[in-house]
């Protein structure tokens, strides 16, 4: 092996290590902002890069049958920071590319839109026109299909380097196929295996609230540290409880740091009774 080769394959590893740790920091349960920290676990790969993150069902040929959540990270042209909606709108019908499969429970599948059957027609459509207007024209696309009844229902990934920037190498390709199965097994914790609504997601001081509980403080000492009082805390505690189906301390912060997950109208399930498998991981150098 040439010493370049094995330059590339170090930085390689340590990419792809970064970024697995950073999707397995993700918080394991749904907040209002979680697709937005999800596209910043994996912008270290460039920083210059637009990305997208959405979950969503889809239908035939990229129809976006329920919007569940979306966010983004990166700036336009001037500078300014993008959000998840100005990619997708809620009004938005389409993703405008699709493979020749709709999502299923489990697989995995990452591609430069070039290559997918929707390529010739992208350039006219809606999509086309927010990413080109970012100075995209190629995103890399994928999704990872999420378990549950809801069939189509998978998490979604657009990753955009600008026309005068680098384009994509095999490797950083090769890196986001590999973390995609731990993105989807993440996203299953945090938002469940049915459709979820914003109702069920954490605010922020919710989210605040619940670190502090994994920390094992009590009621007081939040209210002391956060300069509320007990009776508000004690409320953020039961909405807690409410959003997350957990009847006991113990199941909240179970349920916090990723060892349960909840269904819909059942009771908390461990993790590894969720029955999620992962893709096939290829090699961090194959495209």
């Amino acid at each position: 092996m040439q010493p370049a080769e094995r330059m590339t394959d170090l930085r390689a590893l340590s990419v792809a290590t970064d970024v697995v740790s950073r999707v397995c920091a993700l918080p394991a349960v749904a907040t209002h902002d979680w697709c937005e920290m999800a596209a910043s676990a994996i912008r270290p790969m460039r920083q210059n890069s637009v990305i997208s993150i959405s979950l969503a069902v889809l239908g035939d040929r990229g129809r976006v049958e329920l919007l569940e959540a979306t966010g983004a990270t990166g700036n336009d042209p001037n500078g300014r920071p993008i959000d998840g909606h100005s990619l997708h709108p809620e009004h938005s019908p389409s993703l405008d590319w699709w493979f020749d499969e709709r999502p299923q429970p489990g697989v995995i599948r990452v591609e430069r839109l070039s290559s997918l059957p929707s390529a010739q027609n992208w350039p006219a459509t809606p999509c086309a026109k927010r990413w080109g207007n970012l100075g995209i024209s190629d995103p890399l696309i994928g999704w990872g299909g999420m378990l549950g009844e809801t069939q189509g229902r998978a998490l979604i990934i657009e990753f955009g380097v600008r026309s005068m920037d680098r384009p994509l190498e095999a490797w950083e390709v090769s890196v986001i196929r590999a973390m995609m199965p731990h993105f989807v097994q993440r996203a299953s914790l945090a938002f469940g295996q049915e459709r979820s609504t914003p109702a069920n997601r954490l605010t922020q001081r919710e989210q605040l609230v619940l670190e502090h509980l994994t920390l094992g403080k009590s009621v007081k000492q939040i209210a002391s540290d956060l300069a509320r009082s007990p009776h508000t805390v004690h409320d953020h505690v039961k909405a807690l409880h409410r959003k997350l189906n957990a009847s006991s301390r113990g199941e909240l912060i179970a349920r916090a740091l990723g060892h349960v997950t909840t269904v819909k109208g059942e009771a908390p399930k461990p993790v590894g009774q969720i029955g999620f498998t992962e893709a096939k991981i290829p090699s961090l150098m194959s495209a």
